[in-house]
């Protein structure tokens, strides 16, 4: 069988336990497949620790040297958006059973659909049901889709993909109401709810503290700007730390959110994490009292692991998520300080956090079960 992965990433540490996650469900049902990954960052180290050589890059090494010394990726906002993305992931291969994307939320009014993004995507998903490939979108955010463009690409995945996994109830709306077949939908949580974290020196060095999660988004999506955010972090922090508790930043993403990481950490001179892979990151946050994190996985792997946390979103998903876990109250919004702090009083106390913990741990084994399903009828469709 070959198992094809898009939309993978290394740099993002949510997009990486995505992959974590498919690469350990692969490898207990399939352990002889063949594995290909399709994505602008190969986690070859990965694909390698779980399949010795029984794996693909779908983009050849000599692109993918080729695209790392020029630094592409860095310069792909000069580069004509056709032949970037056929870099990329539009290449579609014979040869392949499945495809499974799981490049998190990537279609919606958020996002730029031009001409060239949806008749690249329509190439794309017209060859492989063309060559016989089942495509799967494991569960992620949709929608809205209320743009021209963003309904133009609905239509693409209505027309060529085999199933789409919405992962919370509004963007499975979002997807009815714009006119997918149901037999094409289905509605799952975030699937990497069981991969545990790993001890690190740095989790045993933050145990028992307060992680800080930020997120660009924030700033790219227009929610704040960029000196409030800080400075509304910075608030929080300071309050943390006169409640009798020490806090760290840690870097769930790249360069964007290390730069934020830095200039909050100068606010309170607080240590920042970084230089983790992705079970490393869920185990820091694992032993931590609690969490306050704009990064959507920092949020999951929080719930997923017993830990209590406060979401700042830039999206509908963030409280979605909340309430799978029954924590439909624990968002906050930075611009009301008051609110955001009370909601920090909280969850520090002993009590409430030790209860919110217990249902965590129930809400988490009930997902478990909701991830196997899911996996059960992925494999057979």
């Amino acid at each position: 069988m070959v198992i094809q992965i898009d939309g993978a990433e290394s740099i993002n540490k949510g997009a990486q336990l995505m992959l974590v996650t498919v690469l350990q469900e692969i490898k207990e049902r399939f352990p002889d497949a063949t594995v290909v990954e399709y994505s602008k960052s190969p986690n070859e180290k990965l694909l390698r620790q779980y399949f010795g050589d029984n794996y693909r890059l779908a983009r050849s090494k000599f692109m993918q040297k080729l695209i790392t010394t020029f630094h592409v990726e860095k310069y792909a906002n000069f580069i004509e958006l056709k032949y970037w993305y056929r870099f990329t992931v539009f290449r579609a291969r014979k040869g392949v059973d499945i495809v499974l994307n799981i490049g998190g939320f990537q279609f919606g009014d958020q996002w730029k659909h031009n001409h060239d993004n949806i008749r690249l995507w329509r190439r794309y998903l017209k060859k492989l049901k063309a060559y016989g490939t089942k495509t799967v979108f494991l569960p992620q955010a949709f929608g809205p889709f209320e743009k021209p463009g963003s309904r133009e690409i609905l239509k693409v995945l209505g027309t060529y993909a085999d199933l789409l996994i919405a992962r919370d109830e509004q963007s499975y709306r979002y997807l009815a109401d714009g006119g997918i077949e149901p037999s094409r939908l289905a509605l799952y949580p975030d699937f990497t709810n069981p991969v545990k974290g790993v001890e690190t020196p740095q989790s045993q060095q933050h145990r028992g503290q307060v992680c800080i999660i930020p997120n660009n988004k924030m700033l790219k999506t227009g929610v704040m700007q960029e000196e409030a955010y800080v400075a509304a972090m910075a608030k929080v922090i300071k309050h943390i730390s006169e409640k009798g508790f020490d806090s760290f930043l840690l870097n769930h993403a790249g360069s964007g959110d290390l730069k934020l990481c830095n200039k909050m950490a100068e606010t309170q001179h607080i240590p920042v994490v970084k230089g983790l892979d992705a079970v490393q990151t869920k185990g820091v946050i694992a032993s931590s009292y609690m969490v306050i994190s704009s990064r959507f996985h920092g949020v999951a792997n929080a719930l997923s692991s017993g830990v209590p946390c406060l979401a700042s979103s830039w999206s509908h998903k963030y409280q979605k998520l909340l309430e799978e876990f029954g924590q439909g109250d624990c968002l906050v919004d930075l611009t009301d300080m008051e609110g955001t702090l009370a909601k920090v009083d909280r969850m520090l106390d002993t009590k409430t956090n030790a209860d919110t913990r217990n249902i965590l741990k129930d809400k988490t084994q009930l997902l478990i079960e909701k991830n196997q399903e899911m996996w059960n009828f992925v494999w057979n469709q």
